[in-house]
């Protein structure tokens, strides 16, 4: 059995309009953390952003124009100088090997006249594509049941759909199909801060051969800005749900700066099925009034002079430390396929290590989710083991012997009673 535990364009500009532009954005108003070491970006013509490309580090070492992904923080961030995105022109991304979502940190302005793209990939009736892939900080679809033996499974993430009967969830819950249940859709989660930046869950896939997958989950990004960020009419960021069988929830968009302006849209939604996304805007002065879907509450007066960028030190986290005795990397990669980040040999039931930092050890609980590459997902509760809210640990016991063959997601949550 193998186990995953989680899965060039350039600008024509006079130098006038370079200009008008920047003009008056020399001195950053707000502390966003960015020294500009990763230069201004401008895209000018349809163009991908490859996150494999970037190299790993602390995000605070010096910038680089392929970005940092830093494990710790589980983000790929670029520290620019200034940003642009052209009139009619999108930005899309190729995602990191981890997953991770992006962090944008500008040191001085955001101009956004075209579309910045992290939608899920959708799954189509009647495809039989494996996975519906994320966006940066999202979460794959259920596996599409392919003719024959081999049966589909539950999408991927905190919020993933159920095998045969659920869509995904995040900021808002997920349906069943069309007829407006939420049986079988996967719990909400995340918070109205988006601390920790994190993207939408996958909707779970079919069991009728043909039917299609569920949709990937979109990504997620935090842009924030030392001055500015314009929005203007007719652009967009995208963070929506893939499509499928059963739907992708909607991603995070979080904008930080001294002013958030414009009209553009925000989307971290989905046509079909998928729950909604969250959307945050924090700036010490909005006249954005662009439509969002979904609706956000304007958090005006933050951030002051200094940006919050990452969770706080004292925030709740938990984390799958060993599987059956296995440790687990501190920075799993696996997909579904070999060689996965642990190998298991064995035909009794799996115990799963959990360690908590800042979680009460008492009105609080941690479940394990297993999601497995064919059939039916399942969960189960773990029981407090020892340690404080400082440092805690956590038990769970599989209920269900996995098949040598099998491959599965283990994946921890914690969260109120």
């Amino acid at each position: 059995m193998r186990v995953a535990t989680r899965f060039f364009g350039y600008l024509l500009l006079t130098t006038a309009a370079l200009l008008v532009l920047f003009s008056g954005q020399a001195l950053a108003l707000v502390d966003v953390g960015s020294d500009g070491s990763s230069g201004v970006f401008r895209v000018a013509g349809t163009r991908s952003k490859d996150l494999s490309r970037a190299v790993t580090g602390s995000w605070n070492q010096p910038g680089d124009s392929l970005g940092v992904y830093d494990p710790d923080k589980w983000a790929v961030v670029f520290r620019y100088d200034s940003v642009y995105v052209a009139a009619g022109r999108t930005l899309t991304f190729v995602n990191h090997p981890s997953g991770a979502p992006v962090v944008w940190l500008v040191k001085r302005g955001v101009r956004i006249e075209g579309s910045v793209n992290l939608n899920g990939e959708g799954c189509a009736l009647w495809s039989v594509k494996p996975y519906a892939e994320p966006g940066p900080g999202g979460f794959r679809g259920g596996r599409a049941t392919a003719p024959g033996p081999s049966t589909g499974s539950a999408g991927m993430g905190p919020g993933g759909g159920a095998y045969r009967i659920g869509s995904g969830s995040y900021g808002g819950p997920g349906s069943y199909g069309t007829v407006g249940t939420a049986a079988g859709a996967g719990p909400t989660y995340g918070n109205d801060r988006i601390l920790p930046l994190i993207g939408g869950s996958g909707g779970g896939g079919p069991e009728i051969a043909s039917w299609g997958g569920g949709g990937a989950g979109g990504g997620a990004i935090l842009v924030a800005a030392g001055r500015a960020i314009d929005l203007f009419q007719n652009s967009a960021i995208y963070s929506n749900g893939g499509l499928g069988n059963f739907g992708g929830s909607g991603g995070a968009i979080r904008l930080v700066a001294d002013q958030v302006a414009g009209l553009g849209q925000l989307q971290c939604s989905n046509a079909y099925s998928g729950g909604k996304g969250r959307i945050r805007i924090e700036a010490n002065t909005i006249t954005y009034s662009g439509g969002t879907d979904p609706i956000y509450v304007p958090q005006v007066g933050i951030p002051g002079n200094i940006a919050i960028i990452w969770p706080p030190s004292d925030a709740p986290a938990v984390r799958v430390t060993s599987v059956a005795g296995q440790p687990v990397p501190t920075d799993p990669r696996a997909s579904f396929g070999p060689p996965g980040d642990l190998s298991l040999s064995t035909s009794t039931p799996v115990e799963v290590l959990c360690e908590g930092t800042n979680i009460p050890v008492s009105g609080w609980k941690v479940t394990v989710r297993v999601a497995r590459k064919s059939g039916q997902e399942f969960s189960v509760d773990a029981t407090f083991t020892g340690g404080n809210q400082a440092v805690s640990t956590w038990t769970a016991v599989l209920p269900q012997v996995l098949p040598a063959a099998d491959m599965v997601a283990v994946q921890a949550r914690a969260s109120k009673l």
